[in-house]
């Protein structure tokens, strides 16, 4: 387990805390994804889902799911709250692999993941869920005026936050035929893959 996956571990019964509001921006999210793009729906899997909220959002947009983390006290988390939802969880990193073959999902999505990782390990991100998607490959993350206790906890995370915003445009477009970035809000962007050229 690497440090960052140590992290999420410890901190996940904090994450736990956040599920009911991490939810509502979820729901927001998905309703913008399929207005936008009416193909935007099937099998989905999410890549380090956390407490799982945005696998409960996919479900009530009528997705079935996937998800994987690395992070085991996270998997023990969102197993508890969806037990009662069609959901199949995995523990996994994408950083060695996903557990999955070419093009089995329609989307492959990951929230407030990307920015925490190191560029070699972003390219491996990439790479994984640009294999095992059909479609679409979709980032949401911060956007680049975060908020102050934001930007504290990006400092005392220890991620890339800070180099993956210069650079984020530019690693997209080298690994995706085309992409376009969303600002849902201040504070949220997503970045939206196209995996196939039209």
């Amino acid at each position: 387990m690497n440090n960052h996956v140590k992290l999420f571990h410890r901190i996940a019964p904090i994450y736990g805390l956040f599920y009911r509001f991490q939810l509502r921006k979820y729901r927001h999210f998905l309703k913008q994804m399929q207005k936008r793009y009416p193909d935007f729906k099937g099998e989905a899997l999410d890549v380090g889902f956390g407490t799982g909220a945005l696998m409960h959002a996919l479900i009530e947009r009528g997705f079935y799911v996937h998800g994987v983390d690395a992070a085991p006290n996270m998997v023990k988390i969102a197993k508890k709250k969806l037990h009662k939802y069609p959901v199949t969880i995995h523990g996994a990193d994408v950083l060695e692999g996903l557990p999955f073959a070419r093009d089995v999902f329609d989307v492959a999505v990951s929230s407030y993941v990307l920015h925490g990782l190191k560029e070699e390990e972003r390219l491996k991100m990439y790479a994984e869920m640009k294999r095992v998607s059909r479609n679409f490959v979709v980032f949401y993350e911060h956007s680049f005026t975060p908020s102050l206790p934001i930007r504290v906890a990006e400092r005392l995370e220890g991620g890339e936050y800070f180099a993956f915003k210069e650079r984020v445009s530019e690693e997209l477009q080298k690994h995706f035929p085309c992409f376009e970035s969303l600002k849902l809000s201040k504070k949220v962007i997503v970045y939206l893959c196209q995996v196939k050229e039209k």
